[in-house]
C-alpha cells in the first residue's frame, strides 16, 4: 500500500499555493490497525478520512518525519470539516479530494472557545494540519496525532482581510495486489478506502425519533463508513484462483495464525510455505507405501489476503420513508 498526497491547495483572494504535505508514521499505521479492528471498525478511531484542518500561526512546529503532533499544538480548527468529498474506487487505487469549510465555526485551541477566522487576520500561517477529528487530546479516551502536515513557514501566507481563505486537498492511496470480488458494488479495496464502500444491502432513509428522515448514503459519505473491508485470513496458493492453504486471523484453532499492526506494517506469525509436488519415484505403482515416498518440497508462488467485508445498518424498527 502506498498513500500519495497529490496537492494540497491554499487559496487566499488571488493567491495559489500549490503544495505536498508530509503523511506521518500515525497515519500509515492507522491504515495497518483499522484492518485488523473488526469489532470497532467504524468507531472513531478506525476513522481514516482527514476530514478536519487546523492552523498555526506566527511560530514555526518543529516538524520532521518522525515527530508526534497533536491538535493542541494548532492553534485553530475549521470544527465544520468538510464541504466535500468525493472519492473514486478502482480495483487499485482510491483517490480521494477534500474541500474544507473555512468560513463556518472555528474552535480556538488556546482559548479553549469558538471564533470567527476574522479574530486572526494578520496572522501568518506557518503550518497546516489534518485529523481525523477536532477534539484535544484531554477529551479523547484515546490519544489521536494529526496524520498530516505540511510546514509553510517560508511562504508568508497571511490572513488578510475581506480576502477569502479556500483549502482543497487531493491523496491516491494505491495497492499493488491483484484484486477480485464477485460483488459488483464492492469496486477495489474497501481497506484502504478512507470513506469506506456503498452499500451492499440497500437501506431506505428512516423517519428518526426526533423526526427527521436518516439518509446513509448522506450521513456516512463524509464522516463515518457504510461498508468496510477487514482481514479476515491470508492464504497460499500455487494459482491466483484459488486458495491452498488458509490460515485464519484469530480463530483459536490448529490453523489460526496471528496479526498485529507493527510500526506501520501488518506482522504475521510465520508461515511455512511448501507443498509436496514433484515425487521422486518412476511411476505411481513404486513407492514404499501408499503414504510413504520420497519427495520434493515446492514454495507457494502466491500470498493470498480475505477481507470480510462490514456495513452499517439502522434500525428497521424506525418508521420507513414512503
Amino acid at each position: 500500500m502506498k498513500i500519495e498526497n497529490k496537492i494540497v491547495s491554499i487559496r487566499i483572494g488571488k493567491k495559489q499555493y500549490d503544495l505536498k504535505n508530509l503523511i506521518t508514521n500515525a497515519y500509515l499505521n492507522k491504515f495497518a490497525k483499522s484492518q485488523l479492528d473488526v469489532e470497532n471498525f467504524s468507531s472513531r478511531s478506525n476513522y481514516l478520512g482527514l476530514t478536519y484542518c487546523l492552523l498555526k500561526f506566527d511560530t514555526s512546529l518543529n516538524i520532521t518525519d518522525d515527530v508526534e503532533l497533536h491538535n493542541q499544538d494548532f492553534d485553530i480548527c475549521f470544527v465544520g470539516g468538510v464541504s466535500k468529498v468525493e472519492q473514486s474506487i478502482s480495483n487499485s487505487s482510491i483517490a480521494v479530494k477534500y474541500n474544507y469549510f473555512t468560513e463556518f465555526t472555528i474552535y480556538d485551541y488556546q482559548q479553549g472557545t469558538t471564533a470567527n477566522l476574522t479574530n486572526y487576520v494578520g496572522k501568518k500561517i506557518t503550518a497546516i494540519g489534518f485529523n481525523v477529528h477536532w477534539m484535544n487530546d484531554t477529551n479523547l479516551e484515546t490519544k489521536l496525532p494529526i496524520l498530516a502536515v505540511i510546514d509553510v513557514s517560508n511562504y508568508n501566507i497571511y490572513l488578510q482581510e475581506n480576502q477569502n481563505l479556500s483549502i482543497t486537498r487531493q491523496d491516491i492511496i494505491t495497492s499493488d495486489a491483484e484484486f477480485y470480488c464477485d460483488n459488483a458494488k464492492v469496486k477495489g479495496p474497501l481497506h484502504l478506502a478512507p470513506f469506506g464502500g456503498e452499500q451492499i444491502i440497500e437501506q431506505e432513509p428512516y423517519l428518526t425519533d426526533e423526526g427527521h428522515y436518516f439518509n446513509y448514503d448522506y450521513e456516512y459519505s463524509n464522516t463515518n463508513l457504510s461498508t468496510k473491508g477487514s482481514l479476515y485470513s491470508i492464504g497460499l496458493s500455487s494459482s491466483t484462483s484459488r486458495m491452498d492453504k488458509e490460515f485464519i486471523i484469530g480463530n483459536d484453532t490448529d490453523s489460526d495464525i496471528n496479526a498485529d499492526a507493527v510500526n506501520n506494517k501488518i506482522v504475521f506469525d510465520q508461515i511455512e510455505n511448501y507443498f509436496s509436488k514433484y515425487y521422486l519415484h518412476p511411476s505411481n505403482n513404486v513407492y514404499p507405501s501408499s503414504s510413504l515416498y520420497p519427495c520434493k518440497k515446492t514454495d507457494y508462488k502466491y500470498i493470498v489476503f480475505k477481507y470480510k467485508v462490514f456495513q452499517i445498518m439502522g434500525d428497521y424498527q424506525k418508521t420507513r420513508k414512503q
